[in-house]
């Protein structure tokens, strides 16, 4: 996939709303969800990514990417973890809770 894709990903039920939002407002240009997520939610005529996290982290792990995550700060660690290398190559990670009250970022897309 292109460099500078900025995508959310929503680890539950909950993140649509806000995975919605953030993509309105041009914060992002893709919106994906989990497998489990989606499962729960009714998506017949929507326009996101469906799939794993890990894959998903795996197919746009670029550097200028950006990847805002709506989920658990640990649950994201250990996803991207592997693919971690060097400070300048690596993509812009933000967790942020599903209130979007708080807002971490893991890695500065230098």
């Amino acid at each position: 996939m292109k460099p500078n894709n900025r995508i959310a990903i929503g680890f539950s039920a909950s993140a649509y709303n806000l995975l919605h939002r953030l993509k309105a407002r041009g914060h992002v240009n893709l919106i994906a969800l989990t497998p489990g997520a989606a499962s729960q939610l009714d998506l017949a005529s929507e326009q996101l990514l469906i799939e794993k996290p890990q894959k998903i982290f795996q197919s746009f792990w670029h550097p200028g990417s950006t990847f805002i995550v709506i989920g658990a700060i640990g649950a994201v660690v250990r996803i991207i973890a592997p693919l971690v290398a060097e400070k300048n190559n690596d993509p812009a990670v933000l967790v942020i809770d599903s209130k979007a009250k708080n807002i971490v970022p893991l890695l500065g897309g230098h």
